[in-house]
């Protein structure tokens, strides 16, 4: 879903609860506790950060964490 890959994307610019820049493996924790919110479900709901396939992560949640990777590997 687009939902999870706009979630990601808000992490990345700093929309934290502290206001601070958090690292790509902490967006990609937050993002697999989405994922286990979901797949932990009575009624077993949708993987929302599953591709529609429903094998790995969907294409743009994969997109927002290698820019995301990419722009911390910048040097200052």
């Amino acid at each position: 879903m687009d939902i999870v890959a706009c979630y990601a994307q808000s992490l990345s610019l700093g929309h934290t609860l502290l206001c601070k820049n958090v690292h790509a493996s902490t967006i990609t924790a937050y993002i697999d506790a989405v994922s286990s919110l979901f797949t932990s479900h009575p009624y077993g709901l949708r993987d929302p950060t599953k591709s529609s396939t429903g094998t790995g992560k969907s294409k743009l949640v994969a997109k927002v964490i290698s820019a995301y990777r990419r722009w911390e590997s910048m040097p200052n």
